[in-house]
């Protein structure tokens, strides 16, 4: 009864825990350089991609950035990008794209130093997350948005759903060895 109730709880944890983890997460670094030009500076992990993470792109909403500007000069990557405008389609959004021209970042692996700045056109606030995707062959592998960058280190829930299951597994374990 004990292992069964065990492996149960161990099984939940294992199961729940990975599915708020995403393959790709991009960081940034924000810095105000004034007169409301500011930078981002990109570090992007490639958390578990079977493949090399080689193209991902980062989006800059129309009407909230302008005047987009690559800051990095990255040996091994192909770096643009492309302002907000408003055309005969209406109002399209800006965008960083980067290609490696060599490995790229391996599955496991993080690479930082990719920056653009920018114009910020909205008064009220500060810029905050962007959406990003990452692309293979034509076709986009991963998307989500990138993070703040935490100079202080927070477990993901998943992490603190497992070692929550293991306390109680073990809380447990104690309380029914007592009764038994």
């Amino acid at each position: 009864m004990r292992r069964q109730l065990f492996l149960i709880i161990v099984l939940a944890a294992v199961i729940l825990g990975p599915a708020s983890a995403y393959a790709t997460t991009i960081y940034y670094d924000l810095q105000d350089l004034g007169g409301n030009v500011w930078q981002y500076d990109y570090t992007v992990q490639n958390d578990s991609l079977g493949t090399a993470l080689g193209e991902f792109t980062i989006w800059f909403d129309y009407g909230l950035y302008d005047v987009l500007f690559v800051e990095s000069a990255k040996a091994d990557w192909y770096e643009q990008s492309f302002d907000p405008v408003w055309d005969a389609t209406g109002p399209n959004d800006g965008f960083y794209n980067t290609i490696a021209l060599a490995a790229g970042i391996a599955p496991g692996a993080e690479e930082a130093g990719f920056s653009v700045s920018f114009l910020w056109l909205y008064d009220f606030a500060p810029p905050s997350s962007q959406r990003f995707e990452v692309i293979d062959a034509g076709q986009i592998i991963d998307q989500g948005l990138t993070v703040p960058m935490q100079h202080v280190t927070v477990p993901e829930p998943g992490t603190l759903l497992l070692v929550a299951g293991l306390v109680t597994a073990a809380f447990l374990m104690k309380l029914m060895e007592k009764r038994g």
